[in-house]
């Protein structure tokens, strides 16, 4: 009797193990796809904010002032009649609540200050000051500060000519490649060509333009 309770003892133990082995075997870890990334957790490409250093020389006087949980909207329309030239605050800005304090801080960097607080944008064309908000800063750019340049690259791979620069085009900008002539047809906003040439720079072309090309769209007489 005690051997057959020793004997159903083994083989219970040799089961036992011989599942646990298989178990073992038969294990998969589960599955971790590979990471990449979507709309959620990517950001959508901007157009950058363009800071008109020519305003600096315009607007030169300074400002003294403590501002405390004031909507943004309301600092720079109290700074209308300080500054020289016509301001437009645009009515479709969202509010923003800040707190801000001048003191003898010039009036562009005030203005600058206070369009990055408030996410506005600047447009400075015709004497006039413009703060914005993105749509409309994104349409005043495309109707009127948008060119086209061609040029010589006869020196580089067309094709790795437009990898090098897709990365440094707004979204209103193109590229266009000519292999036939070796060159390479770009459009976008006007302030951008300076970072675009001095890529060209970098790669050892000299970013010589052989047209440009600007779209009147209107002429105020």
């Amino acid at each position: 009797m005690k051997i057959k309770k020793i004997l159903i003892l083994l083989f219970i133990i040799a089961l036992h193990s011989s599942l646990s082995a298989q178990e073992q075997e038969e294990y998969i870890p589960p599955y971790t796809p590979p990471y990449s990334p979507t709309a959620e957790t990517t950001a959508s490409k901007k157009i950058p904010r363009y800071q008109f250093p020519e305003l600096r020389f315009i607007l030169t006087n300074t400002i003294n002032g403590n501002f405390e949980n004031v909507d943004f909207r309301y600092i720079l329309n109290f700074l209308k009649k300080q500054i020289p030239i016509n301001l437009y605050v645009s009515p479709q800005l969202s509010p923003k609540t800040i707190s801000v304090n001048f003191k003898d801080t010039q009036m562009y960097d005030a203005i600058i200050s206070l369009a990055t607080l408030g996410d506005a944008y600047i447009i400075y064309t015709n004497n006039t000051l413009m703060l914005l908000n993105y749509s409309e800063y994104e349409k005043m750019l495309e109707e009127n500060f948008v060119s086209t340049r061609i040029y010589d690259i006869r020196f580089l791979d067309t094709k790795d000519i437009k990898e090098i620069l897709k990365p440094y085009i707004t979204p209103l900008g193109t590229i266009t490649l000519d292999k036939e002539n070796n060159t390479a047809i770009i459009r976008d906003v006007i302030f951008n060509f300076d970072k675009i040439e001095n890529i060209l720079k970098e790669i050892g072309i000299s970013p010589k333009v052989v047209m440009i090309k600007v779209d009147i769209i209107q002429i105020d007489r």
